[in-house]
C-alpha cells in the first residue's frame, strides 16, 4: 500500500476490537496520504472466511485483485464509457430493465497456474534479498520499505506518529 501511494502517510484513523483475547482481533484503518490517496485496510483473525483482496479506485479505472483466487479484474472508464451511456439510454427507453455489468469487466492478468504458493508463505522476498546480497543489487523490499511498514503498523495500533513517515 505504501508503495502504491508513493507518498508519506499524513493521517491514520483506526479502530481495533478485542473479542477473545487481550489484543485486537479485528482492525479497520483509514490511511490518508499527503498526496490525497486514501487506503482502507481491514484485518481480522476471527473472520469466517479468508479474503486477501486489493481494490484500487482511480479517476479512470477500478482494479480488483483477489490474491487467493489469483485473479484480477480491471474496469476502465475510457473503454467502457460508451457502453455505460448506451446501457443508460436503453434503460430510459425501457429496452433494458437493468444494466448488464459483466459487459464492463476487463479481465486483468492472472497468476501463472503453476504458482501455487500461498502469498503469505512465498519465499519471493527472501529470494530477492539473497540475490541482492550475492549480486550487490537492491532487494525487492528494501530495509526502508520494511521499516515504513512496521512504523505504519505501530501507528495504526495507537502509538505516536513515527517521524520517518
Amino acid at each position: 500500500m505504501l508503495k502504491l501511494a508513493r507518498s508519506p502517510v499524513a493521517k491514520i484513523d483506526a479502530i481495533g476490537v478485542s473479542v477473545i483475547g487481550e489484543h485486537e482481533d479485528i482492525c479497520n484503518a483509514r490511511i490518508t496520504f499527503a498526496n490525497g490517496c486514501v487506503a482502507n485496510v481491514t484485518a481480522s483473525r476471527l473472520a469466517l472466511k479468508t479474503e486477501r483482496k486489493l481494490r484500487v479506485f482511480s479517476s479512470d479505472a477500478y482494479v480488483s485483485v483477489d490474491y487467493q483466487k489469483r485473479y484480477g479484474v480491471v474496469v476502465r472508464r475510457t473503454g467502457n464509457l460508451d457502453t455505460v451511456r448506451d446501457t443508460a439510454e436503453k434503460i430510459r427507453r425501457g429496452d433494458v430493465t437493468r444494466p448488464v455489468w459483466p459487459q464492463l469487466r476487463r479481465p486483468g492478468p492472472r497468476r501463472r497456474a503453476s504458482d501455487q504458493r500461498h502469498p503469505s508463505r512465498s519465499a519471493r522476498q527472501l529470494e530477492s534479498f539473497v540475490a541482492a546480497v550475492r549480486n550487490g543489487t537492491t532487494p525487492e523490499v528494501t530495509v526502508e520499505d520494511g521499516l515504513a511498514a512496521v512504523e505504519t503498523a505501530v501507528w495504526i495500533v495507537g502509538r505516536d506518529c513515527p517521524a520517518a513517515l
